[in-house]
Formats: structure tokens, sequence, C-alpha cells
């Protein structure tokens, strides 16, 4: 019915939560555009399309691909001169979808020997 085919609405949804426009986030009826992706746009993405007769809905899931979230909760666990015992919490669904090799530890020193 071309009547209803005027009524028809989209809605999108990402995890099941209706999602709404923004600089980001671009929804153009059933056209959905995501900019600048990131790991936490990783989801799955909903379209429902319904007008007063039915409904229907279509569901894909993204993952990005991304450099891995930095660890957390780092802390040192021991120093002594040249030596230094480092800890920290890195969960599997930090690496974004992305194989690890390798972590670099970074560090400064105001310690000047006298």
């Amino acid at each position: 019915d071309e009547m209803e085919l005027e009524n028809l609405r989209f809605r999108w949804l990402k995890n099941g939560e209706e999602l709404t426009s923004s600089d980001k986030i671009i929804i153009e009826g059933g056209l959905l555009t995501i900019k600048d992706t990131n790991s936490k746009d990783t989801a799955s993405y909903t379209c429902v399309a319904e007008n007063d007769l039915d409904n229907d809905t279509a569901t894909a899931t993204l993952q990005v691909k991304a450099v891995p979230d930095p660890p957390y909760n780092v802390s040192v666990e021991d120093c002594i001169a040249k030596q230094a015992s480092v800890k920290w919490i890195f969960e599997d669904k930090m690496r974004n979808f992305d194989t690890m090799i390798k972590f670099i530890v970074e560090y400064t020193t105001e310690y000047k020997p006298g």
C-alpha cells in the first residue's frame, strides 16, 4: 500500500538501546553513519522499520579493529637500582580484535646520583 510506504519510519538500536543523531552518529532514515569509529563502537546494530501495519528488523555486528586499550591499575611492585617490577591488569577484550605483540613500558626519573 503506497499510503503505508509514506508512513514508513526507521529507528536504530545499539545493543538494544535506541540511538539518536549526534555529531558522531548520523541517522537518515534506513541509513546509519558512524563517524570516527573506535573500539567503543563495537556492538550489534539493529535497524527497525515500521509503519501502522507491520514492522521488521535487520541486525548487523560491527567489530572495530583498533589499537589496544591501555592497561589499567598500573603499579610498581618493587624498585631497586636499575630494576623495577611493574604490575597491571589487561583483559582480553581490551585487545580490540587485534593481535598483541608486546607492551612497551616507558619511565622517567628525577633521581640523580650525587
